[in-house]
């Protein structure tokens, strides 16, 4: 008797558990959103590559590679002096502070290596494709005390 008992308890048990757990995911509405990662370092310029591709649906066909976007604006910002710095598409997403295209590459060098990430200094990075927009802000610390 006891034994039925606890085997009618583990099935209610159970079948509670599993409806508790069900949801309806078919409400969920994907929406396409561009992804972007950069970085910078203080007292340096910027030579990292920025990279900016977009989100796939979960069950989405799609080569990695295809994810890229090609023509984005890309641009890192100075909040405290205005100045601004433009990337250029290396292609397969990947963007870069130097357009390699330009016959004199001395001056956009020169203008490159003066725009050097400052301590205590806040930085925006803007980046838009068609409707989509990405900014991201951060403040560089003076000092990092561990």
């Amino acid at each position: 008797m006891y034994n039925k008992i606890k085997l009618l308890i583990q099935i209610l048990s159970l079948s509670l558990v599993m409806q508790s757990c069900s949801f309806d995911d078919n409400n969920i509405n994907y929406e396409e959103k561009l992804v972007v990662f950069a970085s910078i370092n203080s007292g340096f310029p910027v030579y990292d590559t920025v990279f900016v591709s977009r989100t796939a649906e979960v069950n989405e066909s799609v080569d990695s590679e295809d994810l890229y976007i090609e023509n984005a604006d890309v641009t890192l910002i100075n909040i405290s002096d205005g100045s601004e710095l433009k990337f250029y598409s290396l292609g397969n997403g990947r963007y870069y502070p130097i357009d390699m295209t330009v016959q004199n590459l001395d001056s956009v060098f020169s203008y490159w290596l003066d725009y050097v990430i400052s301590s205590g200094t806040t930085y925006r990075l803007v980046v838009t494709h068609e409707d989509n927009s990405v900014i991201a802000e951060t403040n560089v610390l003076e000092k990092i005390e561990i």
